[in-house]
């Protein structure tokens, strides 16, 4: 029973020493069982000590073995402490609920701010940290950029907050520590204006602010939520879908308040007809299912209706739409386009094909027969009621102009549908100037070409044409220069025969003579090598044509041209 009273005494003895100095801490210790077999007892140096008993482990020394005389348990002021700052030290953390604590600045969070930190809606600011090991000043600040982007908001020790200043107050002054604050009671983040909260806790030693510890953390403040269907990275406060009548939809929606996923408490229709039914599918989903079958559903009728969804804290709407189109019934069928335009130049490729379609009133595709076309134009049917058309190779050689009727018969209705259409083919050259350098496509057999004025004043300032083929490409397209006129592929067949031949500025003539070729210039190559010519000869201004000819059996593409000449 002395025993028994004896550890009472102590325990109230150490309640007191507790509430007489905020700088005693139970620490680093498990447990310590006071029975009646064991006594504790708290020296004048605030050291925990313990004797007699020890059979189960109480004193927490590592033994079962009974003490005689009193052994050490617990040094009660011994209290973790943060170091104070004697340099700069920044330290950002994704937000927490809770304050870490550490004696480490690195590792403490010192900031917690509820369950906004983990996508809820309240926000409670909490401030905990050790205690530091010499006298601190601490500064807590907030920064909204969408409320105020021109200045951060100080804590008053008297509660208010201030625009920061020149010679800026700290909300603690001359404080060792530890920090253990609840601000602001609890709040709800749908009541504070929507954007980025900057929360920041600096500690500089008292009267100094030129070392310190700065830790910031952040939060979002919604008040509404968004909707993001799953598999897609759209967001929408409302939802529209088009359903035949009698068909159905199943739609997984995943909820987000200022981009952070939130789970949903309650999924509730406020309004809507039996054609729209909701559940929530746990975590951020929210399932709509929508039913154009339903009872009451008509054809050609539009529906709305209202869900609404708690989540993360924040209640909110989100409105439906369904759309039921009427029912066509299908009566005759048309053509689109009604008309078709070509345009193509002599020696190059051929324009791209046109599609024409057969279509019944519905928008259904028919099918159908060519009933009559034009000799200059290709059609091939790639789909049911659908037709590729495109021009004949061989009437793009020369200058003409073309117009004449496509016409179809649908197989359904049997109607008729005339398509009328025009070919204009051009036979007009391409003008360069000097530093022309371009990349064209040559269909197999095709000609284009180009033209350009120059004079040549002397054999240092020769005309220059050059024409490469890309390493992955044949070299089959070759250029003819003449002054003059347009070179003809009778020209290249004749020239291709004769051996390239320059000008020698020594002697002034050509080297070898070209009889009848004296307006021509080449220099082919079927190799590796680029097509290099050059003219020397001195001439006045002249109007120059190249052309490219592609002699080979297929198409080259990015083939090289470039021009040089000295005004």
């Amino acid at each position: 029973m002395k025993k028994a009273m004896k550890g009472l005494v102590v325990i109230f003895s150490v309640a007191i020493v507790v509430l007489l100095t905020s700088k005693i801490v139970l620490a680093a210790t498990s447990q310590v069982a006071v029975g009646t077999n064991h006594t504790l007892a708290i020296k004048s140096d605030v050291t925990l000590w313990a004797l007699e008993d020890n059979s189960y482990g109480q004193f927490d020394d590592g033994t079962t073995t009974d003490r005689l005389s009193a052994v050490f348990i617990s040094d009660l002021l011994a209290s973790p402490a943060i170091p104070i700052p004697t340099n700069c030290q920044s330290y950002t953390y994704s937000p927490a609920t809770s304050p870490v604590l550490s004696e480490d600045p690195s590792q403490a969070k010192p900031i917690g701010l509820g369950t906004v930190a983990t996508g809820g809606g309240t926000l409670s600011i909490t401030v905990n940290t050790y205690q530091f090991s010499d006298s601190v000043d601490i500064y807590f600040g907030l920064y909204s950029p969408e409320i105020d982007p021109d200045y951060i908001y100080l804590l008053t020790s008297g509660g208010t907050f201030q625009k920061i200043s020149e010679d800026p107050a700290p909300w603690k002054a001359n404080i060792t520590g530890p920090l253990d604050e609840s601000l602001f009671g609890d709040i709800q983040t749908s009541s504070l204006p929507i954007g980025t909260y900057y929360v920041y806790l600096l500690v500089t030693p008292t009267g100094n602010l030129s070392n310190y510890y700065l830790w910031i953390t952040s939060f979002s403040s919604c008040n509404s939520l968004k909707f993001t269907p799953e598999g897609t990275t759209f967001f929408y406060d409302s939802i529209g879908r088009f359903l035949e009548f009698g068909a159905s939809e199943q739609i997984t929606l995943l909820t987000t308040a200022c981009g952070n996923s939130v789970s949903v408490s309650s999924v509730t229709k406020t309004s809507g007809g039996a054609w729209l039914s909701v559940d929530s599918g746990g975590g951020p989903k929210v399932i709509l299912n929508l039913d154009a079958g339903a009872s009451g559903v008509q054809a050609g009728s539009n529906y709305t209706g209202t869900v609404n969804v708690v989540a993360g804290g924040i209640t909110d709407n989100m409105y439906v739409t369904l759309q039921v189109p009427g029912q066509c019934v299908a009566t005759s069928a048309s053509v689109t386009p009604s008309s078709l335009i070509f345009q193509a130049y002599v020696g190059w490729q051929n324009p791209n094909a046109q599609t024409i379609r057969v279509e019944d009133n519905c928008d259904n595709f028919v099918s159908a027969t060519v009933l009559s076309k034009p000799d200059w134009l290709l059609l091939n049917e790639t789909d049911t009621g659908v037709f590729s058309v495109s021009c004949v190779d061989s009437y793009l050689d020369e200058e003409g102009s073309y117009s004449d009727t496509i016409t179809l018969r649908d197989d359904e209705y049997s109607q008729q549908h005339p398509v009328s259409v025009t070919m204009e083919v051009y036979n007009s050259a391409t003008t360069v100037t000097s530093g022309h350098l371009d990349y064209y496509d040559v269909g197999a057999g095709q000609t284009r070409y180009f033209k350009f004025v120059a004079s040549v004043s002397d054999c240092v300032y020769p005309i220059q044409v050059g024409n490469t083929s890309m390493a992955d490409q044949p070299r089959t397209v070759h250029a003819l220069v003449k002054r003059g006129s347009k070179p003809t592929i009778a020209d290249f067949n004749r020239t291709w025969e004769m051996a390239p031949s320059d000008y020698d500025c020594t002697l002034g003539q050509w080297m070898p003579a070209k009889p009848g070729a004296e307006n021509l210039y080449w220099k082919y190559n079927t190799g590796s090598q680029a097509e290099f010519v050059q003219i020397k000869e001195p001439m006045e201004s002249n109007t120059f044509y190249i052309m490219l000819y592609n002699n080979g059996k297929g198409i080259v593409r990015d083939q090289r041209l470039s021009v040089k000449y000295y005004d």
